[in-house]
């Protein structure tokens, strides 16, 4: 299975770095030098998942996070951002616009192919979860239906018994 990855850095050298860890475990590798040409590329492209940088000019990571979950197209793709500040202000920052993980440069490149493994794992667990949930009710509402037409229907010949 191939995944299709966007990378979104306004740094070639952590562009690079990227493209290398992923390709060698069989990624499709967009990039983009920066938050509206990655934008641009998942509307036009799609991905499976966004590496967004948090500092770049222009749009910064964050307000293309918060613009990939207001669009009901794109708000369930996973994002992992990448990050120079590992202060706690920062993590807060990245998980406050729904950013599914973070990475912080340096990036350590042979743990990143696990980290977006790991990310689009946790991201199909939900979504098999939110399944298994929408029919739980349904199957809830049906019982319930079933139990009020069988009340009804014994009812009916016990008030002519009685």
């Amino acid at each position: 299975m191939s995944l299709r990855v966007l990378i979104a850095d306004d740094e070639q050298p952590a562009r690079h770095g990227m493209l290398r860890a992923l390709k060698s475990n069989g990624c499709e590798l967009l990039e983009a030098a920066d938050g509206e040409a990655g934008l641009r590329i998942l509307r036009e492209k799609g991905a499976d998942l966004v590496l967004l940088d948090v500092m770049m000019p222009g749009r910064d990571g964050y307000s293309v996070c918060r613009e990939i979950r207001s669009d009901s197209f794109l708000a369930d793709l996973p994002v992992i951002m990448v990050t120079g500040v590992e202060d706690i202000d920062a993590v807060h920052r990245v998980f406050s616009v729904k950013a599914d993980d973070f990475v912080t440069k340096p990036v350590h490149w042979p743990l990143l192919p696990y980290r977006v493994r790991f990310t689009l794992r946790r991201r199909n667990d939900a979504a098999v979860l939110r399944e298994a949930l929408v029919k739980a009710k349904a199957a809830d509402e049906s019982k319930a239906q079933f139990l009020a037409a069988m009340g009804h229907e014994l009812r009916t010949p016990l008030n002519a018994i009685i």
